[in-house]
């Protein structure tokens, strides 16, 4: 089984500016939900925790790590979306012709396309072992890509991806379980910390 899960929260969650691949640290709080997601996850066999290589998922790798009594490797393919110049910006301040321009040719905005997130995204999942239970800590750019790969294994289509994953809302440290075969099923906390 895999399970998926975003990094705890950052200041800049707090204030919704858009991370991207910046390197932004977790604060108390996200340290905190880190604690309880891993407390939760104690109930279960996992084999590995691999993680993105950023900061804010290194640490709540870590910290779950530690109460799985698991050491934490990393995998670059798992970072967040690069969002080029939208890095550092609020999204109150984005307007939306600039998202669009952002979901249809990122490179206009030096950022990442999301045909490209798709390749690296599914990259990762082919060479993962699946014969292991692994948690993996990740971004919510990255869990919305696995469940738009889950539905759709052979090919990015942009509008089908806009419908299934663009608008699923993701909380900090929210938990996902996929066998690998059957689409990602997102169960959503009912409560602020994270349920199975």
């Amino acid at each position: 089984m895999i399970y998926l899960i975003r990094h705890g929260q950052t200041d800049w969650n707090k204030v919704h500016r858009i991370q991207g691949q910046l390197d932004i640290p977790l604060n108390n709080t996200g340290r905190n939900e880190a604690l309880i997601c891993g407390k939760q996850l104690a109930a279960l066999s996992i084999d590995q925790i691999i993680s993105s290589d950023l900061s804010r998922t290194q640490e709540t790798a870590r910290i779950i790590g530690d109460i799985l009594s698991l050491s934490p490797t990393t995998d670059p393919r798992l970072r967040e979306v690069n969002c080029g110049d939208l890095q550092g910006v609020l999204v109150k301040d984005i307007p939306d012709k600039t998202w669009d321009t952002f979901n249809h040719e990122a490179h206009k905005l030096h950022a990442e396309s999301l045909a490209d997130v798709y390749k690296r995204v599914k990259s990762f999942f082919a060479d993962l072992d699946t014969t292991k239970n692994t948690l993996i800590v990740t971004h919510g750019g990255v869990i919305r890509m696995t469940l738009y790969l889950s539905q759709n294994p052979h090919s990015f289509n942009q509008t089908k991806f806009e419908n299934i994953a663009l608008p699923f809302k993701i909380k900090n440290t929210a938990i996902f379980a996929w066998d690998g075969q059957e689409p990602l099923h997102p169960h959503l906390p009912k409560s602020e910390h994270p349920e199975f």
